[in-house]
């Protein structure tokens, strides 16, 4: 298969398009032609070497994909070849720059038919952040108004949405510094125009 090797630590100039062996899968495993994988700042701080890792070389970066199921191990049963899906590969393994993987079928899931692959992929760091804000504040976010600098602070679009869809929630921006005001203003009104365009924002 292709893939997008990395050959050592430093800059872009250290990655390369060349061949890598196609991935088998094991008892539980499925291999995923991928579709699309996120870009990230740990790709990043991985190819830089920022952490402690002792990485074998050409190495493959890439954690976030979505693609197609084209091979099932043994014991599979939750998903049949030609499935769309989407995930995070596991905690310390990597290898989504390239046109297949290898992934435990229990650690990824069916990709909604309402994205694309390239916004799936993309969803899971993003939507991730958003869990974990529910989380925390799902006992005080039910039907009271969310705190726009939340939105400032990466959650910004989306996450407004989800908040206005699932707990009917209205959005407010506070008075913090200039700067968290203006973004979170400016991602409630992107929010609310996006769910109704032609709905005047408020904020």
């Amino acid at each position: 298969m292709k893939a997008v090797l990395l050959t050592g630590h430093g800059g872009p100039e250290k990655l390369v398009y060349g061949d890598a062996p196609d991935p088998l899968a094991g008892p539980g495993e499925v291999v995923v032609d991928v579709h699309a994988a996120s870009v990230n700042a740990a790709d990043y701080k991985v190819r830089l070497g920022s952490y402690d890792s002792k990485l074998k070389f050409p190495y493959i970066l890439g954690r976030d994909f979505s693609g197609v199921v084209s091979a099932l191990g043994s014991g599979v049963t939750d998903f049949k070849i030609g499935d769309p899906v989407f995930g995070v590969m596991d905690a310390g393994i990597e290898g989504c720059y390239a046109e297949k993987i290898i992934i435990a079928a229990a650690i990824i899931a069916k990709k909604p038919d309402t994205l694309g692959h390239a916004e799936a992929a993309a969803q899971i760091v993003g939507g991730s952040q958003y869990i974990g804000v529910f989380r925390r504040r799902v006992h005080q976010l039910n039907r009271r108004p969310v705190p726009g600098r939340i939105a400032a602070e990466r959650i910004q679009r989306r996450g407004i949405q989800k908040c206005q869809r699932l707990f009917r929630s209205r959005a407010y921006a506070s008075r913090g510094s200039r700067q968290h005001t203006h973004h979170a203003s400016r991602a409630i009104r992107s929010a609310q125009v996006q769910k109704n365009p032609h709905r005047p924002a408020r904020h």
